[in-house]
Formats: structure tokens, C-alpha cells, sequence
């Protein structure tokens, strides 16, 4: 195996993306593996090394992560129990994170974790966050893709269709996406926006019947709709991947049913990158245990017990840039063991279609980017309440213009294609949370 010594915390190694050197990859799936069989007690051990030298990092760089110190790190050291460790920084939330996203400069930054980049999201939970990211983040991430397939004995020769948000036009490549095909030799991916009718999201895969799809539950959810009403044929699948919100068990039991495809279901967000993996049709999620730590926690921030729901909190052991440290992600999860190892549901992180006046039914990119440029919001809830109106709820510190709102108006009704009447609020209070836990970006009224 190449680079079996690799470690991340002195050597500057080299970028796949840049070089088109596929020996760091492989390392990192190999030290993936090699993780996921530590015992639980060698795993805390190794996970204490790490988080002590990051914490030691931002107590030197950060004028901000001090202060979330409940104690003086010099009576710690990276042979501290891990525990420890992390009860000294109190969980903290987006909304912490939107205040020091800026706080750490590129050149206090380690230089073998450069380039920087800018990683944007709403977490699906209405509260727009910016973090920095490093170059092996990136790499970590870029390595748990072909880790996953090769978890789950994917063929990598299957032709494989892809229905995101981030795909802008219909598109035919050689490649599923950059590492796996360094490592690999793989087949055609179709990449479908979701931006088209789901009618013609279907006429398309049913062009290029693919053996693997990777979609979204709430586009899943609309075909299988389609599918089971008998309107369109179900395609004939291998293998169904999804991603980006919650899987309701509805969802995955029909499009088995009527595909006869395993549904494998990955929980991510855009700061941390894959949280957990499921490798197996119906298992548990495997946490990534390789460049994260997972907690799942109760109301007295103390770790759940298997079977009982509690927040998702996560700190990222290789990220230089932002100090992702015991982050309350906003989602709620269940715990299958009591290391926190594997997860047996996630729960909340759910999306709807938007209908459009037409009957048309596509993803509702609210332009969430494009807004926070005009106004720093701090929050938003929109609702679909009639085929053509929406209510838009935001918090925000200052009131914006009326010239500033209706920019807002603006950037939403291009992003969803639709002149739509809009009523919006804005407030400078929390919005009300719904009874999941969660406030969605987006929800319809409308069946």
C-alpha cells in the first residue's frame, strides 16, 4: 500500500485534485478501515491526540474559542480521557458559528492545510451559515465517496444517474465524480437537475436506465408517487442512494418495492461532510468516525443511551480553519450503541417539493445566498399556503428597507421560477421552532 506512515499534523501531502496522485486517497480509505476496528477505548485514545492538538491550535490563533474554554487547557494534555476534553467546550450552534466564521485569517492557518475555501448552507434548518474549510478537509471528503462504494460492494462499472440541486444542466460524463474515478474505472453518470419537472427528470433516467440513483428523499418521494399510481413504469434499479434530508421509512419500503433496489441512505451536511453512512439495506449508519466525533446528546448535554433521541453534536478533528468544535448541527438522531459508533435513525432534515400553479413539482431552491448578500438574515421559514402564494418569515438584528424586501421578493420568485405572491415578516426574534425540532427552509401547504 502506498504512504502507509501518512499523517495529517506535520507533512504537506500532496492534493488529488491538483496532482491527480491517487496514493493519498487510497491511504486515507486504507486509515478509514483501520479506524472503523479500533476497539472503542484505542479509538478514544486516538481521538483525544487529535482534538487536543486542535483545541491547542485555535487557544493560540482564535481570539474567539478561549472564551469557550469552562477551564484552562494547561491542565490537559493529549493523554487526557476524551471526555474531558470535550466537556471543556460547551456545545455551540449555528448561530454562534454565523458571529465567528470570519475569526481565523488564512495565514494562521497551518500552511499544509491551504487553499482555503468558503462552504455555504442552511442546514436545513433556516439559518444560513459560512464556514471556512481547508484543502484536507476536502480531501478527507473526497476520500469517503469511493470508501462508501467499496463498503457496499458497489460494481463500479454500473451506470449511475445523479439528481441534485448542484447539477445546472443535463449532463453526460466518464466519471461518478473526482476520487472514484482516480482510483477506479467506472461508468457513465447522468447528472439530472432537479430544477426540471419531475416528469422530465423521469423521461430522462428512463432514457438511460442507470443500475445506481443518487437523489434526493423528497424527489425519491415524488417518483415513487408517480411510480406507484401508475402513471410512469418504476425503473428497474440496483441500488438507490440518497442524501441531504431525513428518509422516512414510507419512502424507502415503496421505491423497494416497486424497483427492487437496496435504499442506502448517507446523513451530511455541508460543514462536516458525510456524518454517517449506511453500507447495508436497513442497517445502521456508520459514523465517520475517521475525521469526526459524533455525539448524540439529551437536554442536560449528556450522551444519549442506545435508542433515545437526542441532538447531533460533531466536531471536525481536521479542520485548521474554523474551530468545528462540539457543533449542535441542528439535527436529532438515534443512537444504536452506546460509543456512538453507528446511529439507528436520523430524525428531522426534511424538505418539500414546491408545486407550481401548472401542477409542475420541483425542488425549491429559495435563494437563500443570494438574499443574505442583500439582508444578513439570521433566519427563515418560508411556507407554500396556495398554489400561488408564500409566506416569508424571517429574523434578522436590524429591519431591512422596504427597497431591501423587495429584493428579497425578488431573488426568491427567479429562484423558484414563479411570480409569486409573497407576505413577508421579519422580526428581530428567534422564529418558533416546529414540534420536530426543526424549522425546514421550506414547507407546503399544498397537496
Amino acid at each position: 500500500m502506498a504512504n502507509q506512515e501518512y499523517k495529517f499534523g506535520g507533512l504537506n501531502p500532496p492534493i488529488p485534485f491538483l496532482t491527480g496522485d491517487a496514493s493519498v486517497l487510497y491511504s486515507i480509505i486504507s486509515e478509514v478501515n483501520r479506524v472503523n476496528e479500533l476497539e472503542p477505548e484505542d479509538l478514544k485514545k486516538r481521538n483525544a491526540l487529535y482534538l487536543y492538538k486542535l483545541m491547542s491550535h485555535f487557544s493560540k490563533v482564535s481570539a474567539k474559542f478561549p472564551q469557550r474554554l469552562q477551564n484552562d487547557l494547561s491542565c490537559f494534555s493529549e493523554n487526557s480521557e476524551l471526555t474531558d476534553l470535550l466537556n471543556l467546550v460547551k456545545p455551540a450552534d449555528k448561530y454562534y458559528f454565523q458571529r465567528v466564521s470570519r475569526d481565523i485569517q488564512e495565514s494562521k492557518v497551518p500552511k499544509h492545510h491551504l487553499p482555503l475555501y468558503w462552504a455555504t448552507t442552511s442546514g436545513s434548518t433556516g439559518v444560513p451559515l459560512k464556514i471556512q474549510r481547508t484543502s484536507i478537509t476536502g480531501i478527507i471528503g473526497m476520500a469517503q465517496v469511493p470508501w462508501m462504494h467499496l463498503a457496499s460492494d458497489t460494481d463500479f462499472s454500473w451506470k449511475v444517474a445523479s439528481v441534485k440541486p448542484s447539477n445546472t444542466n443535463l449532463a453526460l460524463s466518464e466519471s461518478w465524480d473526482p476520487a472514484s474515478g482516480l482510483l477506479f474505472k467506472v461508468g457513465p453518470l447522468l447528472s439530472v437537475p432537479t430544477s426540471e419537472d419531475v416528469f422530465r427528470q423521469l423521461e430522462e433516467l428512463e432514457r438511460f436506465q442507470p443500475d445506481m440513483l443518487i437523489v434526493f428523499p423528497s424527489v425519491l418521494k415524488e417518483y415513487v408517487s408517480i411510480w406507484d399510481r401508475g402513471i410512469k413504469s418504476a425503473l428497474g434499479l440496483k441500488v438507490i442512494r440518497t442524501m441531504g434530508e431525513t428518509l422516512c421509512e414510507e419512502t424507502r419500503q415503496i421505491a423497494e418495492e416497486l424497483t427492487g433496489a437496496d435504499v442506502l441512505d448517507t446523513y451530511s451536511s455541508t460543514e462536516v461532510g458525510r456524518i454517517a453512512t449506511q453500507i447495508a439495506p436497513r442497517s445502521s449508519y456508520v459514523v465517520n468516525g475517521y475525521s469526526l466525533i459524533v455525539e448524540v446528546l439529551n437536554e442536560r448535554d449528556e450522551l444519549c443511551l442506545p435508542g433515545e433521541i437526542g441532538r447531533v453534536v460533531v466536531t471536525d478533528l481536521f479542520n485548521y480553519a474554523t474551530p468545528l468544535i462540539r457543533y449542535d448541527i441542528g439535527d436529532w438522531a438515534v443512537p444504536q450503541d452506546e460509543h456512538h459508533r453507528r446511529l439507528e435513525s436520523i430524525k428531522g432534515r426534511s424538505r418539500n417539493m414546491i408545486t407550481l400553479p401548472d401542477g409542475r413539482k420541483i425542488w425549491p431552491l429559495i435563494g437563500y445566498r443570494e438574499f443574505s448578500e442583500i439582508v444578513p438574515i439570521r433566519q427563515f421559514h418560508i411556507r407554500q399556503v396556495s398554489s400561488n402564494s408564500l409566506e416569508a418569515n424571517f429574523f434578522i438584528d436590524v429591519l431591512p428597507s422596504l427597497e431591501d424586501r423587495d429584493k428579497v421578493d425578488r431573488i426568491i420568485k427567479k429562484c423558484l421560477g414563479y411570480d409569486f405572491n409573497i407576505k413577508s415578516n421579519y422580526q428581530t426574534t428567534p422564529l418558533r421552532k416546529l414540534p420536530n425540532h426543526k424549522l425546514e427552509d421550506f414547507v407546503s401547504l399544498v397537496t
